[in-house]
């Protein structure tokens, strides 16, 4: 701290991240310091609001997925100085998460190759930094989530309200369970029908859950940096599953403090049990269980 200021920085650590309690500052410091390096070059210009931002936003993705590790760096997950804390391949990364919840977790076989990068893991418009003047991104925040990872984890995670993030299969038959499954499918493939959704919908006279013309445009400005993402990821669809099993076996809405202080309806804490068991049947009849 400066000897003329009377302030003091600090950064809290989010109680309910994933994190190690171990090493969770060491695991900030290092990826801090890996994505400072990544996005030093990023300079982006002043464009139109939405879409530009969603290209600054892509830009960056692409930094930090495109960022060489240093040679130190042998394993995946959190990052720390002596690098003890690292699994050494993204399937264990899954089954550490998996044994967690499970004390189990020896039941897939995922997808994956030698591909790591920097993954932010709550990569958001709500934690950009914004300037309405010039329409710029000034900087990327909260890096309570970020580790080591493969490039898939980001989207299970980020960009939920640019219409990328990828859920696994949910089999809900509400019209916004369909919708929500168009999605999945147009983010794992690439091709948006959101104009031809957009007007079904108004014809019918549903309004639709999702900004189709939002979520195009995200997949365009990935596809102009070959940014990698779920359309041209192999296997992805099939680790999303695994992701969703996890997500099932500990759902966030039932085991996030805040979130159960707001709603202590037990009934409504019933339903959401009894939900998040019918889609675990299912995405497990649908996997071959």
């Amino acid at each position: 701290m400066s000897p003329v200021s009377d302030n003091f920085p600090t950064n809290l650590s989010n109680p309910t991240s994933t994190q190690h309690d171990e090493t969770w500052v060491q695991n900030e410091v290092g990826i801090l310091t890996f994505a400072a390096a990544a996005l030093r070059y990023i300079e982006p210009n002043v464009v139109p609001r939405k879409k530009g931002i969603l290209a600054q936003m892509a830009r960056l993705l692409k930094a930090l997925q495109d960022y060489p590790l240093p040679n130190s760096i042998k394993g995946w997950g959190e990052v720390t100085f002596d690098n003890a804390g690292a699994v050494l391949s993204f399937e264990d990364f899954y089954r550490g998460r998996l044994k967690k919840a499970l004390q189990k977790a020896d039941f897939f076989t995922l997808i994956s190759k030698e591909n790591r990068a920097i993954t932010h893991g709550d990569f958001t418009t709500n934690n950009l930094l914004y300037s309405p003047e010039t329409g710029r991104i000034t900087a990327l925040l909260d890096f309570n989530f970020a580790s080591i990872s493969h490039p898939a984890h980001e989207f299970f995670y980020s960009f939920n309200n640019t219409g990328g993030r990828l859920h696994g299969w949910l089999g809900e038959e509400t019209p916004q369970g369909k919708e929500s499954e168009l999605l999945r499918q147009a983010i794992l493939t690439g091709h948006f029908l959101s104009l031809l959704l957009a007007s079904v919908a108004s014809a019918n006279g549903m309004g639709s859950e999702v900004d189709w013309v939002l979520a195009q445009a995200w997949e365009v400005e990935l596809q102009k940096l070959d940014v990698r993402r779920p359309s041209s990821i192999r296997g992805m669809d099939n680790i999303a599953n695994v992701d969703e099993v996890l997500a099932c076996l500990e759902p966030w809405t039932l085991g996030n403090h805040d979130y159960l202080r707001l709603n202590d309806n037990e009934g409504h804490r019933m339903a959401l049990r009894h939900k998040s068991e019918r889609q675990l049947v299912g995405l497990l009849e649908r996997m071959g269980f």
